[in-house]
């Protein structure tokens, strides 16, 4: 009894003497927390669980706001999506004031009318992304098109990876976005149901960029090549080319040369030959090591891969 006595005080003396710089990567280490239907209570998350310790944790939690910036929810019902939950991703919000955000955000959701709740949750983390540095947004709810619509996302100068999302099967909903302020972006996923658009015409350099995937149709496809002429450092490209024009639009003139000469990995999903002659002719690709071709016209299920190259 005595020597568990003396380990409990042993530990509390380290913890009340160790630097608040020394604190703040133990607390950042056991971020994010996790939110989902079986999640505890708000007070045991972290790092508001360690600011119940002591008053010099307590400080330590209050003074380094990016702890606040990193939050994993994971709800697949709309019945939990209740005053815990809101009250979650609103507090961590608020107290990480204006620290970049680290999210995984997944919502999968059945329902049979639109839910206010869920979609003031949603308004609220889409008017912080102007801090969104890495994030993945998975959002499946039948009334995503009716809620938002067409909508733009302020610029995000901070943002090194995105990957946003609603369902493969869902109707396209345009999400547009200035790349002139996604300078420090290295990796772009807005494909599964979400259609890339881009705000204004300035010319923007994304050197940072190493893997891009993308829904792409005729309305967005110069905005798609735009780009690609900005990205010389690309690596992977996976591209879902949509089948909203025939064939007849066959032969498209030749574009002007198009080099990516870091790309090394590119997978197309065929739904339009046309548009895969029209990004296949001029682009060079020196270093390219795989190429495959999948073909959706397929009746089966899974597309059906008609052409791979790998070196």
């Amino acid at each position: 009894m005595d020597r568990r006595h003396t380990l409990r005080v042993g530990f509390e003396d380290m913890a009340q003497i160790l630097p608040p710089d020394a604190l703040y990567l133990i607390f950042d280490h056991a971020c994010p927390s996790r939110v989902d239907e079986v999640s505890p209570k708000v007070l045991t998350l972290s790092p508001m669980n360690f600011a119940n310790v002591c008053r010099s944790w307590r400080e330590v939690v209050a003074e380094r706001s990016s702890l606040w910036g990193h939050l994993n929810v994971d709800i697949h019902s709309l019945e939990s999506i209740n005053h815990r939950v809101v009250q979650v991703v609103e507090t961590w919000l608020q107290n990480s004031k204006a620290a970049p955000l680290n999210l995984s955000l997944k919502f999968r959701l059945v329902c049979t009318s639109r839910n206010p709740e869920f979609e003031s949750l949603v308004s609220r983390i889409l008017s912080q992304a102007h801090r969104w540095k890495d994030v993945v947004f998975q959002i499946h709810y039948p009334f995503l098109q009716e809620f938002l619509g067409e909508f733009s996302l302020p610029p995000m100068p901070l943002l090194v990876s995105l990957w946003f999302g609603q369902g493969a099967d869902a109707e396209k909903m345009v999400t547009r976005f200035d790349a002139s302020c996604c300078q420090h972006v290295q990796s772009l996923t807005l494909r599964f149901g979400v259609k890339m658009g881009l705000l204004g015409k300035e010319q923007f350099h994304l050197d940072s960029l190493n893997v891009l995937s993308l829904y792409v149709d005729n309305s967005c496809f110069e905005d798609f090549r735009r780009i690609l002429q900005s990205s010389p450092n690309l690596s992977e490209l996976d591209i879902f080319l949509s089948g909203s024009s025939g064939s007849d639009q066959l032969p498209y003139p030749k574009a002007e040369t198009l080099s990516l000469p870091n790309l090394a990995h590119l997978t197309l999903v065929d739904e339009n030959r046309a548009l895969i002659v029209r990004l296949l002719n001029g682009l060079t690709c020196p270093n390219l090591r795989q190429m495959s071709i999948e073909n959706t016209f397929s009746k089966d299920a899974q597309p059906e891969i008609i052409y791979v190259i790998t070196v």
